[in-house]
């Protein structure tokens, strides 16, 4: 069974501070997780609390139903790129496995 489709979509913003460090696992991405079909990177997984794992890694299609994804457990990330903020629980959850949030991203100037 195929799970790629194509589908007009949106780009995100990303989320990630430094390719350093990133470890990402395979875990099943469920549909009620998505808005109309479609899991956010940066969506926290696989709730927002003291049972967070990490974050998906990229765009998920749900729309099928149930499908294995990228969830990244550990690395750096900028917390105001995130599509929700984590509550407390979840950010401490997430830390002890190796995820480190910086608050905002910087600006970047160009001449």
């Amino acid at each position: 069974m195929a799970f790629i489709k194509y589908r007009e979509g949106t780009s995100y913003p990303s989320f990630l501070a430094s390719e350093v460090g990133i470890r990402t696992k395979t875990r099943q991405i469920e549909e009620s997780m998505g808005t109309d079909g479609i899991v956010k990177p940066g969506t926290i997984y696989p709730a927002d609390g003291a049972d967070a794992e990490g974050l998906v890694f990229e765009t998920v299609d749900v729309s099928s139903g149930d499908v294995p994804g990228p969830v990244m457990t550990a690395g750096e990330v900028y917390e105001d790129q995130l599509p929700a903020k984590p509550s407390e629980a979840a950010k401490t959850a997430m830390q002890k496995l190796g995820m480190v949030f910086i608050p905002t991203k910087p600006k970047t100037e160009r001449p």
